[in-house]
């Protein structure tokens, strides 16, 4: 086999492998879209999107039962993180790329930097963003879809 076929079929093996793993679990494709298959009683959110500051892929499915028997509180906490006007702000902007605390001020979106590392440490602390060399923020990948479904889920329905 020449090389060329080898890359060939390499290339095709790795994009099935890779279309496998962003479908749901208990889900079939059909095209670009997932059905989902027997997910029984249970919530669902994936996605796979791509913002300024990267890719992201996530999917995450839980039992109803175990949703309704949970305490809320700790959840409710990291809900309540998002819900203030300039975290949110930051929270966009930092999707578009990593940024330092004074960044956020330089571009308006914290009035000092006192403010913008209070926000940064709530939003930290809630599990939202990371701390990267040099002192800039970003998103954690893995909260960059529960962000935005949050976000889905707020629309008038």
């Amino acid at each position: 086999m020449e090389l060329e076929d080898r890359l060939t079929a390499i290339e095709e093996r790795l994009a099935a492998l890779e279309r496998s793993e962003r479908t749901p679990t208990g889900a079939s494709t059909s095209g670009d879209l997932w059905v989902l298959d027997n997910i029984g009683d249970s919530v669902v959110f994936a996605g796979d999107v791509h913002t300024g500051a990267g890719h992201a892929q996530y999917q995450w499915q839980r039992p109803t039962e175990m949703l309704l028997d949970a305490d809320w509180a700790p959840h409710l906490d990291r809900l309540a993180t998002l819900a203030h006007p300039v975290r949110g702000a930051i929270l966009r902007r930092l999707l578009d790329s990593p940024a330092s605390a004074t960044e956020l001020v330089d571009e308006g979106l914290a009035t000092s930097t006192g403010t913008a590392y209070h926000h940064l440490g709530t939003l930290h602390a809630g599990g939202w963003i990371s701390k990267e060399m040099g002192g800039r923020w970003s998103v954690r990948t893995a909260r960059v879809i529960p962000l935005l479904t949050i976000i889905a889920a707020t629309e008038d329905h």
